[in-house]
């Protein structure tokens, strides 16, 4: 009896992982119900940062994320993974943590904005002096 329930179990463990295996799921996590989502947001985004404040001046440098379709991507030239969720970005940079990016609207352009930094697609940016 001991012999049948352990078979039973182990049949029953079998296809518990079978059915909670990711592998046919392309790497970035982008699930069939978010690929069209997702991927209105793969490209390159920059955003005016400021890097000094002097003589009450503020002095700007171009901050640039890159979002790839994969799943991967760059944050000042840092390795990185992201994923949408509900109207925001999750970028994962090696060793940094995770930023969260509100996906909002800024003159009819779709934007990333972090904090006090909005980023646009590169080609609608316009760099600041």
């Amino acid at each position: 009896m001991k012999k049948f329930i352990f078979a039973l179990l182990m049949l029953v463990m079998c296809f518990a992982l079978a059915a909670c295996s990711n592998s046919h799921e392309d790497p970035g996590g982008f699930g069939n119900k978010q690929d069209n989502s997702a991927q209105a947001y793969v490209g390159e985004w920059k955003a005016n940062v400021v890097s000094s404040f002097a003589d009450e001046q503020y002095t700007y440098k171009v901050s640039v994320i890159t979002l790839n379709a994969d799943g991967t991507a760059t944050y000042r030239e840092k390795a990185a993974t992201w994923e949408y969720k509900e109207d925001t970005i999750h970028l994962a940079v090696a060793g940094a943590g995770v930023a969260v990016l509100e996906v909002a609207e800024d003159d009819g352009k779709t934007v990333l904005k972090f904090y006090e930094d909005t980023y646009y697609r590169a080609d609608e940016f316009k760099e600041s002096n």
